[in-house]
């Protein structure tokens, strides 16, 4: 009877204990209590038999009371299967989603993803709402860049989940809105005007004066970056920015924003927030170069000590600047300037979501963890969550080259590029439609450019392979 009583309770504490564990985060925490507690009372009305099994082996009742809540992800691509393949590493469900209402126009599909249930989500409404309670949706997570920011910020006040005020998403994804946000919080922004109206925009050069950027409002990346110089290059540049593709219509860009010119070296802040809990995750420095009909496209990027006297000023900044714009959930990638006359960071827009789908592999293997993992554990397993390092560490330094065709026509250099694979550090190649250690089959490379990924020892070779690497292009020993 005394070992009976004991093995009961030991199995009945233990279920105790996975019941509380399953709380999705604090405010869920008194819904994994109530669970735990039925649980429980279920295992109790079991036989006697059931209730000294071995707790490897549950009754089926008591197991499925036990699932996770499932995750949604919307727009399954770009950093989306990252997400996704982090999600199932920790045996969590995952449905995915799409938000994009004209999906032909070229990026992979949501519904490239074979067996899972689709969700159009278009626009929030009661329906769509109860379908998610009915999927036991417990997180909503985001893959590419696109509108989804604000029917995630919308579904997860509907569904009393975690996340950020809807009534503030275009503070976190248009522009024009970081940056009054920026202001309005008196930290340092860029000066700017978000118009449809070129003639707006001819009036703010005169004001501000050259040169400025021209960009797309709402649309995230480098592409359609213009710098321009005077009045005439503003023209064609705004031309070229509406006509532009954006990802959010699929169409071309409504709003244009013009913003005054600012020096200084540009990094990239990425992390996660939580329940008031801030982990940066990696800072990259990079820089750029014109590409014709481009704007201006990423040449190279590394990363720097989380230790050093940049990331320090640019991490203050950041937790400033998510309080500013109430990023206080989810992944963020801020992208900073550090102003050459006064040292100070200056925020220049902010993707409230992991960016990309290669670079995150390269950091995570650099600090030993992704932007993925932290965002997983941050709503599942807080606890692992809040014991990751404030700042991150680097056991090597992320380095990493884009080569993009100086004119059409022209091919790559194999025999230069199969040096490059002999220098120790060097990783592999990535493309859009390839990944390998070895040449890429083609060297059409267009608009494409071909990224070379290294993991260094140290900063000082990073930035003497980087010294190499824009001497080489210089001198066009990359093409033929």
């Amino acid at each position: 009877m005394g070992k009976s009583f004991t093995n009961r309770f030991k199995y009945l504490s233990r279920k105790f204990t996975v019941g509380l564990a399953n709380a999705v985060c604090y405010k869920q925490l008194l819904c994994g209590l109530m669970k735990a507690l039925l649980l429980t009372f279920v295992c109790l009305l079991g036989t006697a038999e059931a209730a000294i099994a071995p707790v490897t082996e549950p009754r089926s009742v008591c197991a499925k009371a036990l699932l996770p809540r499932a995750a949604l992800i919307l727009e399954n691509y770009s950093s989306g299967p990252l997400i996704m393949r982090a999600l199932e590493a920790r045996g969590i469900p995952v449905e995915v989603g799409g938000t994009l209402p004209l999906p032909e126009w070229g990026a992979p599909s949501f519904k490239s993803v074979p067996g899972r249930a689709v969700i159009e989500a278009f626009s929030v409404d009661d329906e769509l709402v109860t379908r998610l309670k009915k999927l036991n949706i417990g997180a909503i997570f985001q893959g590419a860049d696109s509108n989804a920011a604000f029917i995630i910020d919308q579904l997860n006040e509907q569904l009393g989940l975690p996340g950020n005020p809807s009534s503030t998403t275009a503070a976190r994804r248009f522009k024009g809105s970081t940056q009054n946000a920026l202001g309005n919080a008196e930290l340092a922004h860029i000066r700017g005007v978000t118009t449809s109206d070129v003639e707006t925009a001819i009036e703010f050069g005169l004001a501000a004066g050259y040169p400025l950027y021209v960009k797309p409002n709402d649309d995230g990346g480098s592409a359609f970056c213009f710098k321009v110089f005077d009045a005439s290059a503003l023209r064609d540049a705004f031309k070229n920015v509406r006509e532009g593709f954006n990802v959010t219509t699929g169409k071309g860009n409504e709003k244009v924003r013009v913003e005054a010119y600012v020096p200084g070296l540009e990094y990239a802040v990425q992390g996660v927030v939580s329940n008031g809990v801030v982990k940066i995750s990696s800072i990259l420095q990079y820089d750029k170069i014109p590409v014709e009909g481009h704007g201006e496209l990423y040449r190279s990027e590394w990363a720097i000590p989380g230790d050093s006297e940049e990331a320090k000023l640019l991490i203050a900044y950041v937790i400033g600047a998510n309080r500013a714009t109430q990023m206080y959930e989810g992944a963020f990638h801020w992208e900073v300037k550090i102003h050459a006359m006064t040292r100070l960071p200056v925020g220049i827009e902010l993707n409230s979501r992991i960016v990309g789908s290669k670079l995150p592999l390269l950091l995570g293997d650099a600090v030993g963890y992704s932007d993925a993992d932290l965002l997983v554990e941050s709503v599942y397993f807080p606890e692992e969550f809040r014991a990751r390092p404030d700042v991150y560490t680097l056991k090597s330094h992320v380095f990493r080259y884009m080569i993009h065709t100086p004119r059409s026509g022209m091919t790559l250099n194999e025999e230069a590029l199969a040096r490059l694979t002999k220098i120790p550090g060097f990783q592999r190649f990535r493309r859009t439609e390839f990944e390998g250690s070895g040449l890429p089959e083609t060297v059409d490379l267009d608009t494409i450019p071909l990224i070379i990924e290294f993991l260094l020892p140290d900063t000082q070779s990073t930035e003497s392979l980087r010294a190499e690497l824009i001497e080489m292009q210089k001198a066009e020993k990359f093409f033929d």
